[in-house]
């Protein structure tokens, strides 16, 4: 018989070196073009149905909100075709963190999906204000996004998906 979490306790170095490789895309300042990714941090043990939690994700982004500007917006609160659902990003905010996203079948669904972020996360970033003016963010200035999910959120036979994260578990 294995406890529960005793698997969680044995270091991995695959693990820690695919965290510290996005911990650094994170901070760095340089904006990586068309080859730019979303860092995906995701419980190692997910099985869709029962939300485990606990493993340090919202822990590893506070310290990355130690050291660059970072804006944070609830992922089933986005509605994709809100032409505001990005007005609280301003120049300047490194990071977007989007917390608890959620996938787009199975039993618990909603929010913002993984494939909506795609030209996001490639592309300029396009923020329109209420009553104020479309600001498009390019180059460095566009925010590097990270999510957050205690559930599968993207296929891993879908390389379009994988093209564009990095996941760390």
């Amino acid at each position: 018989f294995e406890p529960k979490y005793g698997k969680e306790y044995i270091f991995n170095e695959e693990g820690y070196k695919s965290l510290m490789c996005g911990i650094g895309y994170l901070i760095h300042g340089k904006s990586m073009g068309g080859i730019s990714k979303m860092v995906l941090l995701q419980d190692r043990y997910i099985n869709n149905v029962t939300r485990e939690g606990g493993n340090g994700k919202s822990l590893i982004i506070r310290g990355i909100e130690m050291v660059v500007k970072l804006y944070e917006e609830n992922g089933i609160s986005i509605i994709k075709t809100n032409p505001f659902r990005y007005q609280g990003i301003n120049l300047g905010d490194k990071v977007f963190f989007i917390d608890e996203l959620l996938p787009s079948k199975g039993p618990v669904k909603g929010g913002i999906q993984i494939h909506d972020l795609f030209t996001d996360i490639t592309g300029s970033f396009k923020v329109q204000k209420k009553y104020g003016h479309q600001l498009t963010l390019s180059g460095d200035d566009v925010p590097k996004m990270v999510g957050c999910s205690n559930y599968i959120v993207f296929d891993k036979d879908d390389s379009s998906s994988m093209r564009r994260l990095h996941i760390v578990e």
